[in-house]
C-alpha cells in the first residue's frame, strides 16, 4: 500500500514549473488565511498575553504623546527591567497608526506579518533542501497551530518567527558567499534582537561563532560598517541610560533568582511546537482542555491520539537530526570548523539549535514556550530533512503515513480552537477581555458615562476569586485598558468635569437600578457606583 504523499517522486523538482508554484502559493494562502481566522475569529486573543499588550499600548501612547522613558526603554521586561531600545515600540506604533489607530486592526496587521514568515522560511529551506522537500517544509509551517497561535496578538514574542528569518537568511547567505554585503544585515539584526526579545542574546555566541568558523571570506569593511550601525540601534537607550544614571541597567543587573526547573522545559518545546500538542492554551485548567477535546474532536482521547502521533514525527526528525549532527562532529574528529566545511548545512542548524539552549540552561531561569518562536525557521525544517535524508526504513515509513492525518490535525485544531474562542469572547459564561471586546465594553461604558466624564474601573468584586485565574485576568485587563485610554486618549485635550467609578462584578448583585448598568453579559455586569464632580 503507497503512501498518501510520495515524496521520492521527482514531480515537484522543478521550481520553475506550474505545478510547483500553484503548489507554493496554494500552501502560502492556505497559511495566510489560518492567521488571517486566528486574528478575527480569535481575536488575537491570549490570556496570558493581554496584560503585557496593554502595557505596550501604553508605551506606544506615551511615545506617540513624546514620554521620554518609551523613547529608550521597551515595554518588555527582563530581570527586573526593560528590554534596551524602541524598537519594538516603533513596530507596535507603525501597525497602529497603519490599522487606523485600532489595535483589533493592528492585530490583523500583525497576523499579516507573520505571514510573510511562511515565505522566509521557503526562502531558507531552499538552501539547506532540494525543492519538493523545501515545498514540503514551507507547508509543514504554513499549518503548524504553535506558528499560527503565534502570530495573532500584539505580544512582543510573535514578531520572532520574521525577524528569526531574516537573520539566519542573512547569515547562511554570509557565511557561504566570500565578501558577503549582507553582513550588514546580519549585524543590524543581530543587534536588534533584544529590543523585541532578550532570548536574542543567546543567539549572540552562536552567530559569532559561525562567523569565526565560516569556510567564506568576511568581508572586513562592511562587517565594522554593520557593528557600527548594530552599535547606533543603541544609541537611544545610551542615551537615555545616561540620563537616568543607568537606572535600568542596575535594575537588570540587581535582579536575581534561584534555580527554577522550569528551566528543564527547554529540552521538551521544540518537541511540543513541532507537534499539534495544544498546551495551556485553553488555561491551566485541565477541564477546559478535555471540554474542548470533547467538543471538537468527539472525544479527548482522539485529540491525545493525535497529538502523539505529531509528537512521534517530531521526535523522529529531531532525533535523526541530532544523530546525524554528532556523526559530523565525529567525522570531523570533534574539531566544528572541519564539520562546518564538511557539512555546513547540518553544522549551521546544530550550532544555532543547540548553543543557545545550553548557554540559557545556565541560567538556571524558568523556560517558556514561546521563547522557542525565534527558532521556528529553523526547527519546521526538521521534518523535511528527515525525509530527505533518512533511509528507507520503518520510521520513515511510519512518517509518511502519519504526515497527511497530521497535517489534516494541523490545519482543523486551530480552526476548532479560535471558533470556539470566538464564541466564548461573545456569548460565554465569563468574560475574556480580547481588544476587540475591551473596545465594545469602552463603547457601552463611555456612553453611559458621558463624554466628559473620566472614567475608572473597580474590578475587584469580579476578579477577587483567583482561584479561577481567568476572571482575575479579565478584570485587571478592562480596569488596565480603561485607565490607559482616560489618561492617554479619552481626555488629552480638555478637562473632564466629573470622575465617574464603575464596577465590575458578578450578575448576580441584587440593589443595582436599571438606569445604573452600564453593560451586562457573559455573567458580568458593569454598574456606575459613585460619581465625583469636579
Amino acid at each position: 500500500m503507497p503512501a498518501l504523499i510520495n515524496f521520492d517522486s521527482p514531480h515537484f523538482d522543478d521550481p520553475r514549473s506550474g505545478g510547483y508554484r500553484c503548489a507554493f502559493w496554494l500552501i502560502f494562502s492556505i497559511g495566510l488565511a489560518l492567521r488571517l481566522y486566528a486574528a478575527i475569529a480569535g481575536q488575537g486573543y491570549h490570556y496570558f498575553a493581554i496584560g503585557d499588550e496593554i502595557l505596550a499600548y501604553k508605551v506606544a501612547l506615551g511615545f506617540l504623546q513624546g514620554d521620554p522613558a518609551s523613547y529608550y526603554l521597551g515595554q518588555p521586561t527582563f530581570a527586573g527591567g526593560h528590554t534596551p531600545g524602541p524598537f519594538w515600540t516603533l513596530l507596535w506604533v507603525g501597525l497602529y497608526k497603519l490599522a487606523g489607530d485600532s489595535v483589533p486592526h493592528a492585530s490583523i496587521a500583525m497576523a499579516i506579518f507573520n505571514s510573510l514568515a511562511i515565505l522566509l522560511i521557503y526562502r531558507l529551506a531552499r538552501h539547506f533542501l532540494q525543492p519538493r522537500f523545501a515545498l514540503f517544509a514551507c507547508l509543514w509551517f504554513a499549518l503548524a497551530p504553535w506558528p499560527i497561535y503565534h502570530a495573532a496578538g500584539m505580544w512582543n514574542p510573535m514578531t520572532l518567527a520574521v525577524l528569526g528569518s531574516i537573520l539566519f537568511l542573512a547569515l547562511y547567505h554570509v557565511t557561504q558567499t566570500d565578501n558577503s554585503r549582507w553582513i550588514i544585515l546580519v549585524c543590524v539584526m543581530a543587534a536588534l534582537l533584544p529590543q523585541f526579545h532578550m532570548i536574542g542574546i543567546f543567539y549572540l555566541p552562536a552567530i559569532l561563532l559561525l562567523l569565526w568558523l565560516a569556510p567564506a571570506r568576511l568581508h572586513r569593511g562592511n562587517f565594522v560598517l554593520g557593528c557600527l550601525l548594530g552599535v547606533a540601534v543603541y544609541i537611544p537607550y545610551l542615551i537615555g541610560e545616561m540620563t537616568h544614571h543607568w537606572s535600568n541597567l542596575q535594575q537588570i543587573l540587581s535582579g536575581k533568582d534561584s534555580f527554577d526547573a522550569g528551566v528543564l522545559k527547554i529540552l521538551t518545546a521544540p518537541l511540543t511546537v513541532l507537534s499539534n500538542h495544544p498546551g495551556r492554551w485553553a488555561g491551566d485548567d485541565l477541564n477546559e482542555s478535555l471540554t474542548f477535546a470533547n467538543h471538537w474532536f468527539g472525544s479527548y482521547i482522539v485529540l491525545i491520539v493525535l497529538n502523539i502521533i505529531a509528537f512521534a514525527i517530531a521526535l523522529i526528525a529531531t532525533s535523526f537530526f541530532i544523530t546525524r549532527f554528532v556523526r559530523a562532529l565525529k567525522q570531523a574528529r570533534g574539531s566544528l570548523r572541519l564539520a562546518y566545511q564538511q557539512h555546513p548545512q547540518i553544522s549551521f542548524l546544530g550550532i544555532l539549535l543547540i548553543l543557545p539552549v545550553l548557554l540559557f540552561v545556565l541560567t538556571g531561569h524558568n523556560f517558556s514556550t514561546r521563547y522557542t518562536v525565534i527558532v521556528f525557521p529553523l526547527l519546521f525544517l526538521l521534518p523535511a530533512y528527515y525525509l530527505q535524508h533518512a533511509p528507507h526504513n520503518r520510521w520513515r515509513k511510519f512518517v509518511l503515513y502519519a504526515m497527511p492525518i497530521t497535517l489534516a490535525a494541523n490545519m482543523y485544531l486551530p480552526v476548532a480552537f479560535f471558533t470556539q474562542q470566538h464564541q466564548l469572547i461573545t456569548s460565554g459564561d465569563y468574560l475574556v477581555c480580547s481588544f476587540t471586546k475591551l473596545e465594545t465594553l469602552r463603547d457601552h461604558i463611555k456612553a453611559h458615562a458621558g463624554a466628559d466624564a473620566f472614567i475608572k474601573i473597580d474590578a475587584q468584586p469580579y476578579s477577587e476569586q483567583r482561584q479561577f485565574e481567568k476572571l482575575f485576568i479579565a478584570g485587571t485587563a478592562l480596569s488596565g485598558y480603561m485607565n490607559v485610554y482616560e489618561t492617554h486618549l479619552g481626555h488629552r485635550d480638555h478637562a473632564t468635569n466629573s470622575t465617574k467609578t464603575y464596577i465590575l462584578a458578578h450578575d448576580n448583585q441584587a440593589g443595582i437600578k436599571p438606569e445604573q448598568i452600564a453593560w451586562r453579559g457573559n455573567g458580568a455586569i458593569i454598574y456606575l457606583a459613585q460619581t465625583v464632580s469636579h
